[in-house]
């Protein structure tokens, strides 16, 4: 595709980084599975705090759709955390 994952100032990123943006990204993914199992397998959480637990899920999964639109470089919440940006 021509793409690229930098940094902000346009260097290749290191493994460390990579994995460090890629956990970012499938955080809320991991975090759904949790609550999921919560509500299957018998646990001390009430399930009202798994049901939070989902919505917030919910909510960040949103946000990832959302910023990508509302920002002019298109960086996502994990390339804002992670300090880098995909360039062509």
């Amino acid at each position: 595709m021509g793409i690229r994952v930098v940094d902000n100032i346009g260097q290749r990123i290191g493994i460390g980084r990579s994995a460090f943006r890629t956990a970012i990204k499938f955080l809320p993914w991991e975090v759904a599975h949790f609550g999921i199992w919560r509500l299957m397998l018998p646990t001390d959480f009430s399930e009202l705090t798994v049901y939070v637990i989902l919505n917030a899920v919910n909510l960040v999964i949103l946000l990832y759709l959302i910023i990508p639109l509302i920002n002019k470089k298109r960086k996502n919440v994990y390339d804002w955390i992670a300090g880098t940006e995909v360039v062509r």
